[in-house]
């Protein structure tokens, strides 16, 4: 059996929650989910979409385009906040 088998999104009526925001309903299905450490591995490096319960910003992409410093910048001047 594949960790998409197991993963909490699979099945669920309107995948689009997971690439368009707000992000709240597909975060809300990550933080249940058991493979979301795998999920956020494989989806490391996609610049779109909700992955392993991150925001693209969060995994270092602003606008699809990856740039790690200014992303760690936003989300340390979230974390301060």
């Amino acid at each position: 059996m594949t960790w998409r088998a197991l993963a909490a999104c699979r099945g669920t009526e309107n995948p689009r929650q997971f690439f368009d925001a707000p992000f709240t309903a597909a975060l809300a299905i990550c933080a249940r989910c058991p493979v979301r450490p795998v999920c956020g591995d494989v989806g490391a490096n996609e610049p779109y979409g909700v992955w392993g319960g991150t925001l693209p910003e969060e995994r270092g992409f602003v606008n699809g385009t990856r740039d790690r410093r200014r992303a760690a910048r936003r989300l340390a001047k979230a974390g301060a906040a």
